[in-house]
């Protein structure tokens, strides 16, 4: 502790509290001054000390362990501060002990560890964190978050968290754990005599599933026991014998043995890492690097963290024994999933309107298909439990019983309220509910009122949040009218846990489901039985919607014309408006109490906030809080993770983004990561941080630059507090990998390709409610693409309108009946580089695009348009499908083929634009497509990358950046060391490259270094690589043949054939019966087809016209493009470049009355191609009934009555 007192008077005051020993170090003047005091129980030795710090040996009682305490005091003036972050370090190197070190440090990690006052500097925060050892843990807290505090006004308080300690990593530390549990270990599948086991056991054993699934687990439990037993020492000994064969004289044997050690290493290496991967809970590293030890560090550190060694009982007390713990938390649980006394739900029920029809019960209640429980299981008694479970009424059983782990929500939880509680259900249960969820899936979009932002299909979270920060933004504005607004954002305690089944099945059947659905349902979730393991609204929109009807609540509008609004929901997170009256804020209390009563949830007054429009006033606000009893709020806190209003310190707003990149960085060792492991980790988990804010707020260009910069010293850096050279700028990292760079994020570019999907869902769900409310506020009198910034418009607003360019760029047309299109005027012609077409006569009359197109034809006037426009332009113009029903003009994303707006595209559109960016040689074309699909480590890989752009420290390069004196090499001398000089002229290097008889090289001097880079490259030997896939993986290929169909069913096969030179396409069709017979067969050949997948499209459109033409009955239509037939499968709108013939196809089939679309494998599918590739081939039609062309005749016998499906 920091004294201010001198030696005396610092004694005096340690024995006057019991102390009778310490070391004390006087104070200079009013400042400093250090003190440990302990009492005579303690063996306390002296290391060293300074008006900094104490560093002592600690001995407790008769113990003969000992560990190291340092009491440390970090200066407040920035002049001192570097000194004593060095002293830090220097204290840190001793790791002989168990070490603790712990004070006032006078600095703060993060921004968040302020409340008030002035931001801290980002650079005194990052030296802070530089200075922390990596085995360093924060031991947490207890009471208190924030350690000092100044200022008795709200205005002038400033908080922030001084004092601190950390301990050194430990691994094996006691912790609380419960009653072991069977988990399925990912090494065992490396095994080779797994799958023989699994296979034995299985067949032989006889009892039924669930029996049979636990006896499983003791047999398995037992084999990898013995398995483990019998490899202790194989790692050792394999890195024994491989040293030993490397130091022999290379011959065949030597070799071999050589590869076959290093192949046995390897897979040894490979299952210790996913061991340790399991446990760590690692998933984006995968794809990295071999790195055991990050694995078994962040494991050890997860154990730590999730360990649950004390809690506090409802009456204060600390319970620290390990089955007083499992007691107090099953009690806990059981209250609070206990049922409540309901009030009469009726009130809520009358605000349900059926929303289930008759058809949509009938689709519900069909009996569940095998390919539905899971086609990937292909286990025949699996299958079986569970269609017994969904189609046969058994019951559920013990398959439903679920354990309950708890997850800390906070550092160092010491209550059971500040656990998240996870389910653990078993397989067999999870993959019954997921079969009824994925069936109740189609229609759930009907049952959520819109006001749910997600989990419903074409829904998203942010548009509760564009909502929120709109309406908010309006209250600020609100400066007239007689009654202000509120805002009430409520804490639904415990909102997933706390719901009445009884409830869930009322209002499910007020739906309109049918009783033997909501049996299904209700027999899922009532029959459950929980286990706690330590360690190891419909109804309230209802209740609002009866309020609106009465008058009893009002809704907020952000303009007059806007829809009304009284509450967003998303899960547990409620946030509800009304006028603030004392009448209002009581009708709406009544509200919540009754929905309380009903459905089992719970709103905690205490923790919800309410924020008012700046017209109310001070009268109103005082009676609205006190009925209400939630506490003010002038800032409304954050809503769905984002903060709800912004002013002009936009910047500081968003700095919680810096530091949570911040602390993932600092939370482990870059020691632990190679390169290649580094680019995982910053590519899935470093840049996905500021994607959530950044889909609705422009974020600042400097707040972008400053992520970039951290991402960039991570990057070079070969350690923590390490800079590293930085070799090139961010902006040649993030190009993509094709063209040099890394396929890192240019952080402003993809903040607006994320905004740009906010204004093309404005564009394309103009009936949603987020887009009903902007249009009528922003854009009233056009569309969103004609609309214009104004003023006093919100930010989020302002954010969404910046990429409205962007979306431009990336617009088309997509030729219908062409009414709605300009034909100079718009995009409307694919590949067309000049986007949009310049007119070459003046007086043209035509305006639309739809005067080039024969009505009653369905066909281009193709005269009219070879002879307005230039022939390359008129090609272009004729190769446009068009449907032979005429349908609407509709507006698409260019980007992607499937013509839907995806942010990936949207990037790469903006990356192409960007005059800044650098064009990649000529010498480089195809070197890093290679690069990167050569199947070695990703670290070798980059090595090569840096390599070919000269992003090595030879000593040219560091004498250039004057980091050395001299450049030449220092193993010959006879040269400056170049990459050249260091890869292919030293003598040193030739000699490595002749003893390596499998690379072939290159030494002439006259080839270039890339080049020479790139035949090394290409020659490099994988023997070793290709030995290890051929141990690890098997495959089995099962060739499928044509099968007849059923009894009164007939099956249409159908192929397209493409020939790119001449923009032809043939496609070929075969009808045949039950037997095999063949009904008719039809090629065609088409003209201006300008890729296989319109080949293919075509196809299956006449496939389908000769489906209604022989009017069968039941009709099976079979294709190998499966692209093709999943859009035939469904009845929306398809915005690909093949959507006029999905829109015939839709069309025809709706006029079939039984008919089905199947994919199959190119095997399966051979008569059909014979026919189309033929008719290309020979340029010939043909129609033939009852029979094929005599070229596929001798296909037709092959496939003959084969056994029907």
């Amino acid at each position: 502790m920091e004294t201010k007192l001198n030696k005396k008077q610092m004694e005096k005051a340690r024995r006057s509290c019991g102390f009778n020993y310490g070391i004390d170090i006087e104070a200079e003047g009013s400042r400093g001054g250090l003190c440990l005091a302990w009492k005579s129980v303690n063996m306390v030795t002296l290391r060293s000390y300074s008006k900094w710090h104490i560093d002592v040996l600690v001995r407790e009682g008769c113990t003969q362990q000992e560990w190291r305490f340092t009491g440390f005091y970090g200066s407040p003036y920035l002049k001192d501060k570097n000194f004593v972050w060095n002293l830090l370090r220097r204290l840190s190197q001793d790791g002989s002990y168990p070490w603790l070190v712990a004070g006032d440090f006078n600095e703060i990690l993060y921004s968040f560890e302020k409340s008030g006052g002035a931001p801290r500097d980002h650079k005194r925060m990052e030296a802070f964190r530089d200075t922390l050892e990596d085995q360093l843990v924060d031991i947490g807290f207890s009471g208190t978050w924030f350690t000092w505090e100044r200022g008795n006004l709200p205005e002038t308080n400033i908080r922030e968290r001084l004092d601190r300690g950390w301990q050194m990593m430990r691994e094996n530390q006691s912790t609380c754990s419960g009653p072991g549990r069977f988990r399925f270990e990912a090494w065992w599948s490396m095994e080779e005599t797994f799958e023989g086991l699994l296979k034995e056991f299985w067949f032989s054993c006889q009892l039924p599933l669930w029996d049979r699934l636990m006896r499983l687990q003791l047999c398995l439990k037992d084999w990898a026991g013995s398995i483990r037993r019998g490899r202790v020492g194989i790692k050792k000994r394999l890195t024994k014998e491989l040293e030993f064969f490397l130091g022999q004289e290379r011959d065949d044997e030597t070799m071999s043995k050589i590869i076959d050690t290093k192949i046995h290493l390897n897979l040894e290496i490979d299952r210790e890492e996913v061991y340790w991967e399991q446990r760590a809970r690692v998933n984006w590293l995968q794809l990295g690097d071999k790195n055991t030890a990050y694995f078994h560090k962040w494991a050890t550190s997860r154990k730590m963290t999730n360990s649950i060694t004390k809690l506090l009982s409802d009456d204060g007390r600390e319970i620290t024994e390990a089955s007083t713990i499992i007691e107090t938390a099953t009690e806990f649980f059981e209250n609070l999933f206990a049922s409540q006394d309901g009030g009469d739900s009726q009130k809520v029920l009358d605000g349900i309107q059926r929303t289930i029809s008759n058809e949509t019960n009938e689709f519900l209640l069909s009996p569940f298909r095998e390919e539905e429980v899971w086609a990937a299981l292909k286990s025949g008694e699996v299958m079986k439990f569970c269609l017994g479970i969904l189609n046969e009424g058994k019951g559920v059983g013990p398959v439903n019983a679920t354990e309950i782990v708890l997850i800390p929500k906070i550092p160092n939880p010491s209550t059971l309220v500040n656990f998240r509680p996870i389910s653990l259900c078993s397989v067999l249960y999870k993959i019954v509910a997921k079969t009824i969820a994925n069936r109740l899936q189609n229609v759930i979009g009907g049952c959520i009122d819109e006001v749910q932002s997600a989990f419903v299909p074409g829904r998203l979270i942010t548009d509760n949040v564009l909502l929120a920060y709109e309406i908010l933004h309006t209250f600020r504005q609100k400066r007239t009218g007689l009654k202000g607004f509120m805002a009430v954002k409520l804490d639904m305690s415990k909102a997933y846990d706390r719901v009445e089944w009884d409830f869930v099945k009322k209002v499910m059947l007020k739906m309109g489901f049918e009783q033997e659905w909501v049996g299904l349902i209700m027999k899922c979730i009532s029959s459950v039985s929980y286990a706690v393991n330590i360690n190891g609204h419909r109804g309230l929109s209802s209740l609002m919607r009866i309020a609106k009807k009465s008058g009893l609540v009002k809704g907020v509008k952000v303009s007059r014309k806007g829809p009304e609004i009284s509450h967003l929901l998303f899960a547990d997170d409620c946030m509800m408006f009304g006028e603030a009256t004392e009448q209002g804020a009581k009708n709406m209390k009544d509200i919540l109490n009754e929905y309380a009563k009903c459905s089992g949830q719970c709103v905690n007054f205490n923790k919800s906030t309410i924020f008012y429009s700046s017209n109310t006033s001070q009268a109103a606000k005082e009676s609205v809080t006190a009925m209400l009893g939630v506490r003010n709020s002038s800032n409304p806190e954050k809503y769905l993770g984002l903060p709800n209003m912004l002013g002009k310190k936009k910047k500081a707003a968003f700095q919680n983004i810096l530091d949570k990149i911040s602390l993932k960085i600092d939370s482990w060792s870059t020691r632990f990561l190679s390169q290649g492991g580094k680019e995982i980790f910053i590519k899935s988990v470093l840049q996905a941080i500021p994607t959530y804010p950044m889909s609705c707020f422009l974020l600042p260009k400097t707040l972008c630059e400053m992520i970039e910069g951290k991402l960039a010293r991570f990057w070079w850096q070969k350690g923590a507090g390490k800079r590293g050279i930085h070799w090139c700028k961010w902006s040649h990292l993030c190009r993509s990998k094709e063209e040099g760079g890394l396929g890192f994020r240019n952080m402003a570019q993809f903040n607006v390709a994320l905004l740009a999907k906010q204004g093309w869902r404005l564009l394309t769900s103009p009936n949603s409610l987020v887009a009903r409310v902007f249009k009528a506020k922003y854009y009233p009198d056009c569309g969103f693409r004609d609309s214009h910034l104004g003023n006093s418009s919100s930010y989020v607003w302002r954010s969404i309108w910046a990429a409205k360019a962007t979306l431009e760029m990336g617009l088309i047309w997509r030729v219908g009946s062409g009414e709605k299109i300009s034909v100079f005027n718009d995009a409307w012609i694919p590949k067309y580089g000049n986007v949009r077409l310049i007119p070459y006569v003046d007086n043209l009359h035509f305006v639309k695009v739809a005067e080039l197109i024969n009505s009653n034809q369905r066909k281009w006037n193709r005269s009219l348009i070879e002879s307005t426009f230039p022939a390359n332009e008129a090609e272009l113009i004729l190769q446009i499908p068009l449907t032979q029903h005429s349908q609407g003009d509709l507006l698409v994303w260019a980007g992607e083929l499937s013509g839907e707006f995806s942010v990936r595209s949207s990037y790469k559109l903006l990356q192409n634009n960007d005059p800044t960016v650098y064009d990649l040689q000529d010498i480089y074309d195809g070197f890093y497509s290679k690069l990167w699909k050569i199947d070695i480590p990703l670290k070798i890989k980059l090595f090569i990358w840096k390599i070919s752009l000269n992003y090595i420290a030879t000593r040219v390069n560091m004498s250039f950046r004057n980091l050395t004196s001299s450049s030449l090499c220092p193993r010959c001398g006879s040269g400056e060391e170049t990459t050249n000089h260091l890869f292919r002229v030293c003598p040193t290097s030739v000699m490595i490259w002749s003893d390596l008889p499998e690379i072939v090289t290159v030494f002439s001097s006259s080839t270039d270094f890339v080049e020479w880079l790139t035949k090394t490259l290409a020659n490099l030997s994988l023997t070793e690589l290709d030995a290890i896939r051929r141990v690890n993986q098997s495959t089995l290929t099962e060739t499928v043949k044509w099968r007849s169909p059923l009894c009164q069913t007939v099956k249409i096969n159908f192929d397209g054939a493409f020939d790119a030179r001449f923009k032809l396409s043939a496609s070929g069709v075969v009808v045949r019966d039950h037997q095999g017979f063949a009904l008719l067969s039809s090629t065609e050949l088409h003209e201006g087809v300008v890729s296989p997948f319109v080949a293919e499209a075509i196809a299956c459109r006449r496939a389908t016209q000769l489906a209604l033409e022989i009017n069968n009955g039941k009709v099976i239509i079979e294709g190998d493009s499966l692209s093709i037939i999943k859009k035939c499968n469904t009845n929306v709108i398809d915005k690909s470049q093949v959507g006029s013939f999905i829109h015939d196809i839709q069309e025809l089939k709706n006029r079939v009355p039984h008919v089905r679309f199947e994919f199959v494998p190119r095997s399966a599918n051979t008569l059909a191609h014979i026919l189309a590739t033929e008719t290309l081939r020979r340029k010939e039609s043909v129609y033939l009934e009852n029979g094929v062309p005599p070229y596929a005749e001798n296909q037709l016998k092959t496939e003959y009555a084969r056994e029907p499906d």
